[in-house]
């Protein structure tokens, strides 16, 4: 586990957080057609999925794998 590194701001401790670098989405990498459909689908159906995959930074590119076959 990643030790957790804080800096001070005023009275309070506040975490330095970094984003992964699989996490940074380039805007030149669209979700296609399909790729808004599934997240929809997952939003309104499997929404416990969709939160987890959310939250471990691997929706988008579940998404951009997505292509009509």
């Amino acid at each position: 586990m990643t030790d957790i590194t804080y800096r001070v701001e005023g009275d309070y401790l506040i975490p330095n957080l970094v984003l992964d670098d699989e996490a940074d989405d380039s805007p030149e990498e669209m979700i296609g057609r399909y790729g808004l459909m599934r997240e929809n689908f997952l939003r309104e159906h499997r929404h416990g999925t969709y939160t987890s995959m959310l939250l471990m930074g691997k929706l988008m590119a579940h998404l951009r794998e997505i292509v009509y076959q």
